[in-house]
């Protein structure tokens, strides 16, 4: 098995363990993550919009 490949399962395996032991924080993390992409994608929108003006 390639260093790569056990990279990743262990930082599947970490992924799961943190949502099963702390599912509230884990949630926190999403909301902020998808909050932070949506900002990101406005302002992407935004400068896209200005550029066609």
């Amino acid at each position: 098995m390639s260093a790569k490949k056990i990279i990743g399962l262990l930082l599947i395996a970490f992924v799961v363990f943190y949502v099963l032991s702390n599912p509230t924080d884990a949630s926190d993390l999403i909301k902020n993550a998808a909050s932070g992409l949506k900002s990101a994608a406005q302002s992407f929108a935004q400068f896209i919009g200005s550029i066609g003006s």
